[in-house]
């Protein structure tokens, strides 16, 4: 799991979205990955800052 904190200032509205797309685009060349279930979101942590959560899963075997 890859958590990133970021300030969102200035974030265009979109870039979930857009971000999703691309880290589908490019993990679609990869066999090894469910391309099909990334979930990009953005959460809310303790600190009441807002974190970028991206999964993305492996295939089973």
């Amino acid at each position: 799991m890859l958590v990133l904190s970021y300030e969102r200032q200035g974030l265009p509205p979109n870039m979930v979205e857009k971000l999703k797309e691309d880290l589908i685009s490019l993990f679609s060349k990869y066999p090894q990955f469910d391309a099909a279930g990334i979930d990009v979101t953005i959460k809310r942590n303790e600190e009441e800052r807002e974190e970028l959560w991206i999964s993305i899963p492996f295939k089973s075997n």
